[in-house]
């Protein structure tokens, strides 16, 4: 079920709120130690381009960078001591497959000033869900239209024979699964109007009573679009994931299935049978779509409605005027 949210997690809709407050409060106190509106926070990347909308000016720049996944902005190193520049580290990729960018990896990285991953321990963090990604209440069970007895799932990555083995199971004790995606594919899409894949994929989400959200690595905070296509447009949803995916289940302990290990498979089947014959209790499950989703999961949405660059920047600014 939903575990306790952490300290991050509970500042959330605040946060970028917090950052800048925090650096006019600072800037002004210091009567403006740097006219940001002259000389502009800057983010190396392989482009020119300013952001505009940033509540601090904040513009990319051609620049190169020493790792995949990090970039470099002006402010001080970790002594103090006033420089021209400051790391970051910003990437969205599992640190299971890439050990270099854990949370700790990076924590202990001298050489990282700023950690902007999926881990909400980081100074930034970077989420994929947010609201101008996915409407999560977009699709609400109770609009008329019927869900088939079955989970949906999409599947590509051969590789991750875990995440085969759980579908695999599933299928064992007796719940039909349609894979989608590329590795064991049962069923291929229909192509929606418009012809766009987000909106096939969509449409063929809503076929189904469960979503069967399948990670390929099993990471604290480690959740990508699989999970929040899932939320937004699925019935159910069955997530092999993060340890701490209770964190991200948007109603209460019902709203979501977890498989926390492969030992998990024939109970959560179970549960899936349960919800099959009593709709009722599916109804039950898929009742935060209509009474709204919990404060804690609506912050870990809020995280991510200013821009992820401008939050780097914000936080730069802000490091810089200290």
């Amino acid at each position: 079920g939903p575990s306790l949210p952490r300290e991050v997690s509970a500042e959330a809709p605040k946060h970028a709120d917090i950052l800048i407050s925090a650096f006019s409060a600072r800037n002004k106190a210091m009567d403006g130690v740097r006219d940001f509106k002259a000389k502009p926070v800057q983010f190396f990347r392989n482009e020119k381009k300013r952001m505009d909308k940033c509540d601090v000016p904040c513009e990319e720049v051609p620049g190169k960078t020493h790792l995949s996944g990090l970039t470099f902005m002006p402010g001080s190193d970790k002594s103090g001591l006033k420089v021209d520049k400051f790391t970051i580290a910003r990437t969205m990729e599992s640190g299971i497959n890439y050990p270099a960018f854990q949370y700790h990896a990076l924590v202990k990285n001298k050489k990282v000033d700023i950690i902007s991953t999926f881990s909400l321990r980081g100074q930034v963090p970077a989420v994929y869900g947010a609201w101008h990604t996915f409407n999560i209440t977009e699709d609400l069970y109770l609009k008329g239209h019927t869900r088939q007895d079955a989970a949906v799932a999409f599947v590509s990555n051969c590789q991750s024979k875990f995440r085969m083995d759980a579908m695999n199971k599933i299928r064992e004790l007796g719940i039909p699964v349609h894979n989608y995606g590329g590795c064991q594919r049962t069923h291929s899409e229909a192509p929606a109007a418009g012809g766009s894949r987000q909106a096939s994929k969509a449409e063929t989400l809503r076929k189904y009573k469960f979503c069967l959200a399948f990670e390929n690595s099993q990471e604290e905070d480690y959740v990508t679009e699989k999970l929040w296509q899932c939320i937004a447009h699925g019935g159910v949803t069955v997530i092999l994931g993060p340890p701490n995916s209770g964190d991200y289940f948007p109603g209460g302990e019902d709203s979501m299935l977890q498989i926390p290990s492969m030992d998990a498979v024939p109970k959560v089947a179970e549960r899936m049978k349960g919800m099959m014959a009593d709709e009722a209790e599916y109804l039950k499950a898929m009742s935060w779509k209509v009474t709204g989703p919990r404060p804690e999961f609506l912050a870990l949405l809020d995280l991510d409605n200013v821009h992820g660059t401008c939050r780097s920047c914000i936080y730069a600014a802000d490091r810089l005027v200290r």
